[in-house]
């Protein structure tokens, strides 16, 4: 069987005193189960780290995890990196398509040609307290600080760990040499901590933010 599977177990014992026995407490199992995914392939390119993987569910490597080199991670959707090199400093991918038009490979860093499928690119935030965790707040606006481009950004706000969110898209062409946006959350978001999440569908149109900034009010300490 090709079919790889494990499984593992937790368990919390306490002795008694008296009769020095075991007993169990809580026992924990976890498992996986299905077909192997397809070997992860990486490169280091212009300061950044590539990691190209398959998707939990997809069939194929299908996203490039982009770590940089103040330590955040950026996704990139709509890629298929069987495998990637640079070659005479140039990023080279090979694809992993399955598709009869199979065996491309491509250059990445080089141009807006995307094999015919939107690239999609994602960032997201740590999760902030705000204030003292136990604290329940909620956020009534966002200001985002970005350059000017043509890009058009989807800006997610997400609470206790993604629990709650609230999506808004935005253009940024502002026609200066940067813009700030004010943004409603309608209704507010509510919750212990709060992270930002960017992305788009376009990797043609780049898109640097500089700052993001929560408004909120504090609503009183969490019930216990």
């Amino acid at each position: 069987n090709t079919v790889n599977r494990y499984m593992m177990i937790r368990s919390t014992h306490t002795i008694g005193v008296a009769t020095e026995t075991a007993k169990t407490d809580s026992i924990i199992i976890n498992w996986t189960e299905g077909t192997a995914a397809t070997s992860s392939t990486g490169a280091v390119f212009k300061n950044r780290y590539h990691y190209g993987a398959q998707s939990d569910g997809g069939s194929q490597n299908d996203t490039i995890f982009v770590l940089d080199t103040r330590g955040a991670w950026s996704r990139w959707n709509g890629v298929l990196p069987r495998h990637l090199n640079v070659v005479d400093r140039r990023f080279s991918m090979g694809s992993s398509t399955t598709t009869t038009n199979a065996g491309f490979v491509h250059e990445l860093y080089s141009g807006d040609a995307d094999d015919s499928r939107p690239i999609s690119a994602y960032w997201a935030s740590k999760d902030f307290s705000l204030t003292d965790i136990e604290k329940i707040k909620a956020v009534d606006r966002l200001t985002l600080l970005h350059d000017d481009t043509a890009a058009t950004l989807t800006i997610n706000l997400q609470s206790n760990a993604g629990q709650y969110s609230s999506s808004v898209t935005r253009n940024l062409d502002v026609s200066t040499e940067f813009g700030v946006r004010s943004i409603v959350v309608e209704p507010s978001i509510t919750g212990n901590t709060f992270r930002m999440r960017l992305s788009d569908n376009a990797a043609s149109t780049p898109w640097d933010v500089f700052g993001f900034k929560f408004h909120f009010r504090e609503l009183g300490l969490m019930e216990p």
